[in-house]
């Protein structure tokens, strides 16, 4: 990519990443060599030869932002990598919207004159400046601090039209004396944060989110009235009893400890979403849950049985890690949309009655029991199966909506016998899927396929959906010999990484057959590919185009391309040698000295000496003007005569 793009990127980028070293005009030779392109040039330099179309930009590296020239004129998103940690003094460009700074920036920002369009910036986690002083940008919406920054904040003057505020994990201040903008919509703290909130919180806050080691007192906070989500740390021990929570609230988020007069809490007709904590491991049995609750999230160790247990009309039901509890006998909500089984559960689903209007259910890492007697609902349109799920689905009913189906790390089972869903959209394969989909019945209606990375099958033979769209091999999958007609519908084919968009060709696609290992099928390819010819053709283009491009200042793209058209590969390859480029040519005389030669050599490699000396046998032609040949034993009259004195 960086050899590629150094030269002169002419296509419609909208994203690149660039990562160091860079080469230098000095170590550039006239002869344009590639192993000397790579050596030390400055992406400051780079940027001098990027489209006009760039929008998003990575650099990782340590240079100073003083030094470029020329920005891409649609330049949208600017990062700044691990190692940048240079000051930024008049070096941005003006149409930046979102700055991102890496975890090594440790710069002041005071006197920065800032992007009239800036709305978004990350600070990374080193990054521990006082802030007294620093004039950030009116337009500035998103403000976010890395780990380690942990400065007061008293003399702070944070933009009027900030509306996301985060503290990285280091962070433990008081906020007696901070002055935030009223337009605050979320503010989210850190895991050391245990400080006491300010009386008044911003008026139009919406979102408040305490870290791990909050535990101070709500009583005297005056919640904002439009707070619709509320999530507390694990180390929060505090009552909620005089906690004037507004009729807003519809989410809540609770840590470790449950806080004493739950009850208060759950009695709010507005809560519509509930996540209890890692600690929590009660029977629901005696707990009243709210009536209009859609979402109930469970923590890692929750662990009771639901039977008896009446459940509010829920969209959602997640359970956590440590949840392996029968589910016979238990009632669902008839809404129920949404199911999820965490990483232990294991039961059966045979008489589980599951509600009519659920759409998705995923099983959780270790479920691996048979389906054979499950009756999933008509209406299911999402199934993900674990890690550890490797069941056959011979005579399994999938459910005739089913859209989504994803299979976990161990499955491998053969498809052959199993009817899909002619709704299916997406098909996904585990990592150990190594069997073959010839004899599969693929749905009509399937657009995207993801092979896993053990996945070695070829899919010569395989009947591909017309409408399928996305082709994605995660593995060591590739094509190299035969040849896999596929629909013209395919927009997307991705083979370990590497994604190409055929995406506004009319053409149907054909990709070349299958290669079975990584290192095997590369070194395959490697030696059919004229590296020789591509190597010339790179040596020449190099300094034409950096005549074209740095000389000349062209960065039209069009005059690149019509460049390029016109390159032809005459004069460039090296002359061949006289007598590669005669051809030959067969005749009768030909064709009989190199049989008779052929079987010459059989003959002397067949034999144990010292029967005969190979010295003494000579060839000969069997014609009807001189004598015949003698008879061999072996090769009988095959034109060889052998000396009698042998």
């Amino acid at each position: 990519m960086k050899q590629t793009a150094r030269n002169y990127v002419t296509f419609r980028i909208s994203k690149l990443h660039i990562t160091a070293p860079y080469p230098t005009e000095d170590s550039w030779s006239k002869q344009g060599n590639p192993r000397n392109y790579q050596q030390g040039r400055s992406w400051s330099s780079f940027l001098r030869y990027a489209p006009r179309t760039l929008q998003t930009l990575v650099l990782n590296d340590n240079e100073p932002l003083q030094e470029v020239v020329k920005w891409p004129a649609d330049l949208r998103s600017l990062t700044l990598g691990r190692s940048f940690d240079q000051p930024l003094q008049g070096g941005l460009p003006g149409t930046l919207q979102s700055l991102t700074l890496g975890d090594s920036f440790n710069q002041s920002l005071r006197g920065l004159s800032w992007p009239s369009s800036l709305q978004s910036l990350t600070l990374g986690n080193l990054y521990n400046q006082d802030l007294e002083g620093v004039s950030f940008p009116q337009t500035l919406t998103t403000l976010t601090f890395g780990d380690q920054f942990n400065r007061k904040l008293d003399a702070v003057c944070f933009p009027a039209g900030l509306k996301t505020l985060t503290f990285g994990r280091d962070f433990n201040r008081s906020l007696e004396r901070a002055a935030f903008p009223d337009g605050l919509e979320s503010m989210t703290f850190g895991r050391n944060f245990n400080h006491a909130l300010p009386v008044i919180l911003p008026s139009s806050l919406r979102s408040l989110k305490l870290g791990l080691e909050f535990n101070h007192s709500l009583d005297g906070v005056k919640i904002p009235r439009h707070l619709q989500s509320l999530t507390l740390g694990d180390g929060f021990k505090q009552s909620l009893a005089c906690v004037l929570l507004q009729s807003s609230l519809q989410s809540l988020a609770l840590g470790y400890h449950l806080p004493a007069n739950l009850e208060k809490v759950l009695r709010m007709k507005s809560l519509q979403s509930l996540s209890f904590g890692v600690g929590f491991n009660q029977s629901l049995r005696n707990i009243s849950l709210p009536d209009n609750l859609q979402t109930l999230v469970f923590g890692r160790t929750f662990n009771q049985t639901l039977r008896g247990v009446k459940l509010p009309p829920l969209k959602t039901l997640i359970f956590g890690h440590d949840f392996n509890q029968n589910m016979e006998g238990t009632s669902l909500p008839a809404d129920l949309q949404s199911l999820t089984f965490g990483c232990l559960f294991n039961q059966s689903l045979e008489n589980l009655k599951w509600p009519g209007g659920l759409k998705s259910l995923t099983l959780g890492k270790t479920f691996n029991r048979s389906l054979k007697k499950v009756c999933f609902p008509c209406g299911l349109q999402s199934l993900t199966f674990g890690a550890k799920f490797n069941q056959s689905l011979e005579k399994v009913m999938l459910p005739l909506g089913l859209q989504s189906l994803t299979f976990g790390h161990c499955f491998n089972q053969s498809l052959e016998a199993v009817r899909l869903p002619q709704n299916l959209l997406t098909l996904t394969f585990g990592a150990s899927f190594q069997c073959s989909l010839e004899e599969v019945d693929l749905p009509e209606s399937l657009k995207t396929l993801t092979l896993g990375e053990s996945f070695n099958q070829s899919l010569s033979g395989v009947a591909v959906p017309p409408s399928l769209q996305a082709l994605i091999c995660t593995g060591g999958f590739f094509w190299v010999d035969g040849c896999v007609a596929l629909p013209r519908s395919l927009t997307t084919v991705s083979c370990h990484g590497i994604t190409v968009s055929t995406e506004g060709s009319n053409d149907s696609p054909t990709v070349p057959g299958l290669w079975r290992k990584r290192n095997e099928g590369r070194q395959g390819v490697k030696k059919k590919l004229p590296l020789q010819t591509l190597q010339c053709l790179i040596e020449y283009l190099n300094p034409q185009l950096e005549v074209l491009c740095v000389e000349k200042e062209v960065t039209d793209q069009q005059e690149v391309l019509r460049f390029l058209k016109a390159t032809t590969l005459v004069g460039i390859l090296p002359v061949p040698h006289p007598i590669v480029i005669r051809t030959y040519q067969a005749s009768p005389y030909t064709a009989m000295w190199f049989t008779s030669y052929m079987w010459g050599v059989i003959f002397t490699r067949s034999q144990r000496m010292p029967l005969y000396d190979w010295k003494k046998i000579r060839l000969v032609k069997d014609s009807a003007n001189q004598c015949r040949a003698m008879p061999c034993p072996v090769l009988g009259e095959c034109g060889m005569l052998i000396n009698p004195s042998s």
